[in-house]
């Protein structure tokens, strides 16, 4: 796992195969990771001395919301799901790279640095909002809590 380029990281995405296996997407290239999504997020938080419940408790507080919570990784990392949890098929995205947002039929496309596109089927007002909390989130730790 490329731990040390995370501030370069577009999305996380769970592997559509038969067996367990999440993508990395980084602004140069592409990871395919052979562990859950859960086992690679506590990986990343771990190298930054964090631990995903506290950090989703922390940012329930702070956003008074309950479902789909973004999980601060670093200044350049807010991770933000686009499923919930018991989904099979999960999408984190860093909300920190994302450049543009088009709709299209019922679905979006995300445009991240360097011209690189994610295509979703979830509804645009999720998204945006989803998009919205987490850059919040990277302004609000930082004052609330001495860390980056």
């Amino acid at each position: 796992m490329n731990v040390t380029k995370l501030d370069q990281l577009l999305y996380l995405k769970t592997c559509t195969s038969n067996k367990i296996s999440t993508e990395c997407k980084y602004l140069e290239h592409t990871e395919i990771i052979p562990k859950s999504m859960k086992q690679v997020l506590y990986h990343y938080l771990e190298f930054y001395g964090r631990y995903l419940p506290l950090q989703i408790k922390v940012a329930k507080r702070l956003l008074h919301i309950n479902k789909l919570v973004p999980i601060y990784v670093n200044q350049q990392t807010i991770l933000f799901p686009i499923r919930p949890q018991r989904s099979p098929i999960q999408c984190y995205i860093n909300a920190k790279h994302i450049v543009a947002m088009h709709a299209i039929n019922n679905h979006i496309i995300i445009v991240f640095e360097q011209q690189i596109q994610l295509i979703i089927d979830a509804p645009y007002t999720l998204i945006y909002n989803k998009w919205k909390e987490s850059l919040l989130l990277s302004h609000l730790i930082p004052l609330n809590y001495a860390i980056d």
